[in-house]
């Protein structure tokens, strides 16, 4: 359970102590129309904490994509020049993030085709969400941009 959930169970249960506080006054006043309303209230807050209890027990289906894992190595295509990335997150069976990794040139030759280059994640990379399609392969949804998966290559094009 992550601390948000658990955070708002808490909240909750401070909630449905407060308003059970407010029923007894409501019964020791002889208010019977408010007492109703405040136990609806308390259902109403039982209601949502079973239903937190629930989701919590459901395992989580995980989504699984033949070849392609958190940590999966991919590369922007950009007509001769290459970006690294990495797979963050399997969104769906055709949907996934990735961010952008740093390349680290390891050669010497300038500018040259010839290009070597170390790669390191980067946590402060941008982030796209990439979708799969048989025409397309893997792009930014509505962009030209796309996707290889599998490997890491970084070129740039000195010639343009």
């Amino acid at each position: 359970m992550t601390n948000k959930e658990l955070e708002l169970i808490k909240n909750l249960k401070d909630l449905k102590n407060t308003i059970t506080g407010m029923k007894e006054k409501c019964i020791n006043n002889g208010d019977k129309e408010m007492q109703k309303f405040q136990e609806g209230r308390i259902s109403a807050i039982n209601q949502t904490l079973n239903m937190l209890a629930v989701a919590n027990m459901t395992p989580k289906k995980e989504v699984t994509i033949v070849g392609v894992e958190v940590g999966t190595g991919c590369t922007e295509i950009l007509k001769s020049d290459r970006k690294p990335y990495t797979v963050i997150e399997i969104l769906a069976k055709n949907k996934i993030m990735v961010q952008a990794d740093k390349a680290i040139r390891t050669d010497k030759n300038g500018a040259s085709e010839c290009q070597e280059y170390d790669y390191e994640r980067n946590p402060n990379g941008a982030t796209y969400i990439l979708t799969h399609s048989k025409k397309h392969g893997w792009h930014i949804a509505g962009t030209e941009r796309v996707f290889g998966m599998g490997y890491r290559e970084k070129y740039y094009d000195f010639s343009f």
